[in-house]
């Protein structure tokens, strides 16, 4: 999920919103089980909390193990970065003192507060601007938590300095988000799609870095780095890649007409089908994780 301010109009890839949800582009299916249907596409300029849920929910299910590598404790104020609709956020404060979240989407902000979560919106990269504004407060926090969001951030150097300036000495960084390799037959299929209806490839949208880039990343931030690994993780789609595009799809379709997207979406799930459906037409994915635990000097 993205972490950021409300998006701005510009769709232009300069414009730091614009990978996080500038013009979300959902491409739907009515047939579901893996089995592709007729597909339509719509813009929006926010994430859909109710869509999300749907095709992608098994996002904060497949956090929880990262919850473990946190372990937070009853007495501290922990920071969500990321926290979606709060499905993972509720959970970790159940197990923490108290926790605040941020995210990019007012829509997944207010289904965070639906469920009774204090959370606001705030840029993931803009976090220092937040803390001068007086919306988070520096050296307040004992830990940062965050699950596959950092990936929607380019800007990974401004998110670690803002993280570096909330926690208190010795505080805890701990999360999971896209690594190298992640949802490459995704990705291959979408700019393939895109070639194949006369439309040059798009900027590859997320941030996917080896554990030996986002070390150094850290340890250059003013952090001990007390794990990072990489591990491939063949993730189910719920919804097959239809549903998946319907979520995420946007950086490769969010510059097209609406029947050249519906197009180019139809033809990657076509593409896919190859080496993500099986017979039984389940959806696997090529999900590769990184996973780090690091402490503020």
């Amino acid at each position: 999920m993205t972490t950021g301010e409300r998006a701005s109009t510009s769709t232009s890839p300069d414009n730091p919103d614009f990978h996080l949800c500038a013009r979300h582009t959902h491409v739907h299916a009515r047939a579901r089980s893996g089995v592709r249907g007729s597909i339509v596409v719509m813009t929006s300029y926010d994430w859909n909390a109710q869509t999300y849920a749907e095709n992608v929910g098994f996002v904060p299910e497949l956090g929880r193990t990262v919850l473990d590598l946190l372990d937070p404790q009853g007495h501290e104020l922990v920071l969500d970065l990321g926290c979606g609709d709060g499905v993972l956020t509720a959970e970790l404060a159940s197990r923490a003192g108290r926790v605040h979240g941020i995210d990019a989407s007012p829509d997944m902000v207010a289904a965070a507060q639906d469920r009774g979560l204090d959370a606001q919106v705030v840029h993931g990269a803009k976090i220092a601007e937040a803390i001068t504004e007086g919306r988070l407060v520096a050296g307040s926090f004992d830990a940062v938590f965050t699950n596959a969001a950092l990936h929607w951030i380019p800007a990974a150097q401004d998110v670690i300095a803002g993280v570096h300036q909330l926690l208190k000495p010795g505080g805890r960084f701990v999360g999971e988000f896209g690594g190298h390799g992640n949802v490459a037959s995704l990705s291959i299929a979408l700019h393939a799609a895109r070639r194949l209806h006369g439309v040059e490839p798009a900027a590859h949208p997320w941030f996917f870095p080896t554990a030996a880039e986002y070390e150094e990343l850290l340890r250059a931030g003013g952090f001990d780095v007390r794990l990072i690994e990489i591990h491939h993780r063949p993730t189910p789609l719920p919804t097959g890649a239809a549903g998946w595009i319907e979520t995420f799809g946007d950086p490769f379709l969010g510059d097209l007409d609406a029947d050249t997207a519906q197009a180019v979406a139809a033809t990657a799930v076509e593409l896919l089908e190859v080496s993500m459906r099986d017979s039984h037409g389940n959806w696997t994915a090529d999900y590769v994780r990184l996973r780090f635990a690091a402490m503020r000097v």
